[in-house]
């Protein structure tokens, strides 16, 4: 199964450490809640920030290591390595996306 365009470039533009082109991706009011670190960002424009955050903390690259539908939302797993203690970790990624393929929510949960 092919992982949706929106999903990948997300990934794909994180991993170059720049969010030109990121907030496209998301609706305006998508959610991004963040299990490890006990975040919640709702609304493009703080998401897209919110990115900036991270990969500016944390010098992320992110590896899919799988991407599955199931119930009505795509779940990625990622191998993600970068500036934290533990890296490389794998984190599960669950996308809602929106009719037009936009990411309406992501939720990040640690797995290992």
């Amino acid at each position: 199964m092919d992982t949706p365009s929106a999903i990948e470039s997300f990934f794909r533009i994180k991993n170059q450490h720049v969010t030109e082109g990121m907030s496209v991706l998301f609706t305006e009011d998508a959610v991004v809640r963040d299990h490890g670190e006990n975040d919640e960002v709702k609304g493009v424009d703080a998401v897209v920030k919110w990115v900036e955050g991270t990969i500016a903390k944390y010098k992320l690259a992110n590896k899919i290591l799988s991407a599955r539908q199931e119930e009505g939302k795509w779940i990625v797993d990622v191998e993600v390595s970068g500036d934290f203690k533990g890296s490389p970790a794998k984190f599960r990624y669950d996308f809602i996306l929106d009719p037009e393929g936009k990411i309406a929510s992501m939720d990040i949960v640690y797995i290992g």
